[in-house]
């Protein structure tokens, strides 16, 4: 996995990092995003729907979903 922190990511600064990403780990299925700038820009979308990878948007029932499965590793002992 990569990290890329910067004031502004663009579209294009995000395409070039999943493509190192997917190079090493494969092309996935769906891609889930937040629905930030950088991932709803045409540019980004044609080129996610050119790999063929579907995008999901998180949504607050998707968010509470991962805090509660979250909590509930944590509390079984599994630590990622």
């Amino acid at each position: 996995m990569a990290t890329h922190v910067a004031h502004n990511i663009t579209a294009f600064d995000l395409i070039e990092e999943l493509a190192d990403l997917f190079l090493t780990r494969g092309i996935p299925e769906h891609l889930r995003s937040d629905n930030g700038s950088e991932f709803t820009a045409h540019v980004m979308r044609g080129w996610l729907n050119r790999l063929g990878v579907k995008t999901l948007s998180s949504g607050r029932a998707v968010r509470e979903r991962v805090v509660s499965s979250n909590h509930s590793t944590e509390n079984s002992g599994m630590n990622f």
